[in-house]
């Protein structure tokens, strides 16, 4: 098994901000927040380790899960975990989904596995979770020790977020979530694969971009043009997908700081 998961995550290479898995908000939209962020600095490690199948199994699922809940509708009655993944692998010319939609089925078998793609609302933690592919700890705790951004009030541009939590008992497979509130009312967020964690501090480092960006298509999707006013700038640390109402999900912590954009 352990030589498979090696091969595999050589060849489906995660999706990173910085070495960060990025999680979609909303599937099949696209949104004007996802480069409006990076990570600069973090505490803990920025390149997984290449046996571990948590964050292999979120960019499987994030890549997958809409269109093997639609190719299950289609089929009906699964019984075999090969009809449905071969069905992925010519739907989206991959092979390597392909394979790993027949390691994950593998392990649950193919009815379980259509059940859990039927459950309303699957996020990609909790159909990890479900699948064995990420750990399920609801024993965790965070606490949002620091948040600061600098500077704090003047024009558009580069602002620095310094953040940090401490954690008692570890944390469980989650996420971090940064939202800014903004004047014109365009949502703006992000939201980060936050690995199970042991206890101790964690600390980050972002930068946000606040200035409109040239690669601005308002054709395709609202721009945030960082108009002069007052902006808050939300981080939540939570296990299993923030907002998700299934188990193994809830918010550890959140805190808000507000900044100032000037003519």
């Amino acid at each position: 098994m352990k030589v498979l998961v090696a091969v595999l995550v050589s060849v489906f290479m995660v999706q990173t901000v910085a070495g960060e898995v990025v999680m979609r908000r909303r599937r099949n939209q696209v949104l004007p927040s996802t480069q409006f962020i990076t990570i600069v600095t973090r505490t803990s490690r920025l390149n997984y380790d290449k046996l571990d199948m948590c964050p292999l199994c979120i960019d499987f699922a994030d890549e997958a899960i809409e269109i093997l809940i639609s190719l299950s509708l289609d089929i009906g009655v699964i019984d075999s975990c090969g009809v449905l993944c071969d069905l992925l692998a010519s739907k989206t010319g991959s092979q390597v989904l392909g394979a790993l939609c027949n390691f994950f089925c593998d392990i649950e078998g193919a009815k379980e596995f259509a059940k859990i793609l039927q459950k309303e609302d699957l996020d990609d933690i909790y159909f990890c979770e479900l699948v064995k592919g990420c750990p399920v700890f609801d024993g965790g705790d965070a606490r949002i020790t620091e948040l600061t951004i600098s500077p704090v009030s003047g024009p558009p541009g580069e602002r620095e977020i310094d953040f940090s939590y401490v954690t008692r008992n570890g944390t469980g497979t989650g996420q971090l979530e940064v939202h800014i509130n903004t004047v014109d009312k365009l949502p703006l967020d992000i939201r980060l694969f936050n690995e199970a964690a042991k206890p101790g501090a964690y600390s980050f480092r972002f930068m946000l971009d606040a200035e409109k960006s040239d690669d601005c298509h308002p054709e395709k999707f609202p721009c945030e043009t960082w108009k002069k006013g007052n902006y808050t700038l939300v981080i939540s640390v939570c296990n299993g997908e923030c907002g998700s109402k299934h188990p193994h999900s809830s918010v550890y912590d959140i805190r808000l700081v507000g900044f100032t954009i000037t003519e």
